[in-house]
């Protein structure tokens, strides 16, 4: 596993001296920096009852990116997110719980599910569970993403949540015990990212 993250990670950043140190953001292009800003892939300000790091991936944000966002710029966006975290005592251990948010999702998976994959999978990180709420059964990529692009525990750890409206997904999460509430999931289905971009400013300041 070790071998395959510096192999990723030489793919993304190159093979200088950023290999032997951590990601920062000012590594990072502005198309990158679009992808991270856009909440896309985020961590919430809250743990469930266990203790574990919530984090929440909304594929249909890719759709309303501006200009030519690629591969790339997804990998390397999420890869600084995932990383930053990581140096979490609490993350290390406890893992987290991911909340796929598919709801009002007209087009379906992302064109290169399969290709995010790999850098998904270089990276050290323990999912506990996953939820996929959803509000549209005919939708085929349920049964497509769960087979074919999650690792066997993860798909037995996952959890399907159908539901009419943004409240029911409030309490069904909430029935596993995620507090999650309309801050973090709007009524008008907007993006939640007010703690995103504050963390991604005090991240610029540290760094």
């Amino acid at each position: 596993k070790m071998v395959k993250h510096f192999q990723v990670k030489e793919e993304l950043f190159g093979n200088g001296e950023i290999l032997g140190r951590d990601v920062r953001m000012s590594d990072l292009s502005d198309l990158d920096i679009s992808v991270l800003e856009s909440g896309m892939y985020q961590f919430l300000p809250i743990r469930d009852a266990s203790g574990r790091f919530v984090y929440v991936v909304r594929p249909e944000v890719y759709y309303t990116l501006k200009g030519s966002v690629s591969i790339e710029n997804i990998a390397r966006a999420r890869w600084y997110n995932w990383m930053c975290m990581l140096k979490d005592d609490d993350m290390q251990k406890g893992g987290m719980v991911v909340i796929m948010n598919m709801i009002e999702m007209a087009n379906g998976l992302l064109p290169m599910a399969k290709e995010l994959k790999l850098g998904r999978d270089a990276v050290p990180k323990r999912t506990a569970a996953v939820h996929f709420c959803y509000d549209n059964k005919s939708k085929p990529w349920m049964s497509a993403h769960k087979l074919y692009f999650m690792r066997k525990g993860t798909r037995a750890r996952m959890r399907a949540h159908y539901v009419d409206h943004y409240s029911e997904v409030i309490f069904n999460l909430q029935t596993y015990g995620i507090p999650v509430n309309n801050e973090y999931f709007p009524a008008d289905g907007s993006v939640y990212k007010k703690w995103h971009l504050e963390w991604m400013a005090m991240q610029k300041r540290q760094e």
